[in-house]
């Protein structure tokens, strides 16, 4: 899907097949046309397509690609503890030689009752995909060196820590160090202040200095206050280092599309319209957005329910 425009009071849904060919020859759009469109396209997605039917002529807010936010996702790993974590995904390996390493987010530690709402964070277990277990001994063990920080104090400690690492370097990553690998997840309150746009036809995301805000300094200090108990070294993500400029990582992209009282304020309305102009209430006639383009602010927690119940409430409400 590429942009919607409105056309003899109906809406025409532009669309590209994607590895047809046709995008080598300069090939106009396919259309469909439609009387409801429902525009469901993720954070990214959803707000591109906006973004390039406004440059086709669609009025909408000026609220369009702000307040982007990236959930205040956090990736931090416990590397080389004292006990088994088998964190690594099998990929095309037999599970039945493995031990089981079970799906993501099945523990948490719930900091989120907090005087300051934006203070709080949830702690959550991950398990890697087993594709990147190849990178993980000699990249970990890396970063540990480079960034670690000692979780574990002693000769003796240290001494087994080594073994474990030397192990990982050789058997691979279902042994020694990355065996006993702890990943974490953590989500939390950034500012929510990322901007998307388009240049030459693709989306951008402009956030400046985002991961230099100082709730990430906090979530960093409470893993490795949270990890100590588990022994080994606690690695900060690799990207968020200085040396690269403190980037972050998320996979709870929010925002684009977000929800107002009017335009000045939001994309949509509260039932998930779209606005139709720069300021106050008028909306477009079946034109809806249904995804966590539409969330606000970060939410500070996986945001998979709030996503679905709004959407659920969109369509419950356009049946209606």
């Amino acid at each position: 899907m590429r942009y919607v425009e409105k056309v003899d009071g109906r809406w025409l849904v532009h669309y590209q097949l994607l590895d047809s060919g046709r995008e080598a020859f300069d090939a106009p759009t396919l259309t469909v046309s439609a009387d409801v469109v429902f525009v469901s396209a993720g954070t990214l997605g959803s707000t591109e397509i906006l973004l390039r039917s406004r440059e086709k002529g669609l009025s909408t807010s000026d609220k369009l690609g702000q307040h982007m936010t990236g959930n205040g996702d956090v990736l931090a790993f416990g590397y080389n503890g004292d006990g088994a974590i088998d964190g690594i995904g099998y990929g095309h390996r037999d599970p039945k030689k493995m031990a089981p390493v079970g799906p993501c987010l099945t523990g948490v530690i719930d900091l989120r009752e907090q005087p300051v709402l934006t203070d709080g964070m949830v702690i959550e277990e991950g398990s890697i995909p087993g594709a990147l277990g190849g990178f993980l001994p000699s990249g970990l063990a890396g970063a540990a060196v480079v960034g670690g920080r000692e979780e574990d104090t002693g000769i003796a400690s240290r001494l087994r820590q080594i073994g474990r690492e030397a192990e990982s370097l050789i058997g691979g990553p279902y042994v020694g160090a990355i065996k006993n690998t702890q990943t974490y997840l953590v989500m939390t309150h950034d500012d929510g202040n990322g901007r998307m746009y388009l240049a030459k036809d693709e989306l951008r995301v402009d956030w400046p200095s985002v991961g230099k805000q100082p709730i990430f300094q906090k979530v960093n200090e409470t893993l490795y206050e949270a990890g100590k108990p588990l022994g080994g070294r606690y690695v900060e993500n690799p990207i968020w280092t200085k040396l690269f400029g403190q980037q972050l990582i998320t996979v709870h992209p929010l925002g684009g599309c977000v929800m107002g009282a009017d335009a000045g304020q939001g994309v949509v309305n509260h039932k998930g319209q779209v606005f139709s102009g720069m300021s106050g209430t008028d909306v477009y006639e079946g034109l809806y957005v249904s995804d966590g383009s539409v969330v606000p602010l970060p939410l500070g927690v996986n945001p998979l329910l709030t996503i679905s119940a709004l959407a659920a409430r969109v369509c419950a409400l356009a049946a209606k």
